[in-house]
């Protein structure tokens, strides 16, 4: 892997097994500052490492009804 600038938010890599197991410490330090590691076995996505976080967008629905975030599949519908 090359070394992508300090700040790696919004950044992507694919790696392989074989580079997870010879620079671990270097992959999570990404992870630490941003990156989104993309893990691949035998040439298939197996994995995505993600900084904590970034796997749940919160949404907030404000007292006047407005929606800030990721609108739910659910809202406003009659689920019955």
């Amino acid at each position: 892997m090359s070394l992508p600038p300090k700040d790696f938010r919004g950044l992507e890599a694919t790696i392989t097994m074989m580079e997870l197991r010879s620079q671990p410490g270097e992959v999570i330090d990404r992870v630490l500052h941003g990156m989104k590691i993309h893990l691949e076995k035998n040439g298939k996505r197996v994995a995505t490492i993600i900084p904590v976080g970034w796997d749940s967008p919160t949404t907030t629905i404000k007292p006047d009804g407005s929606i800030e975030g990721p609108i739910p599949l659910t809202y406003r519908r009659d689920l019955g």
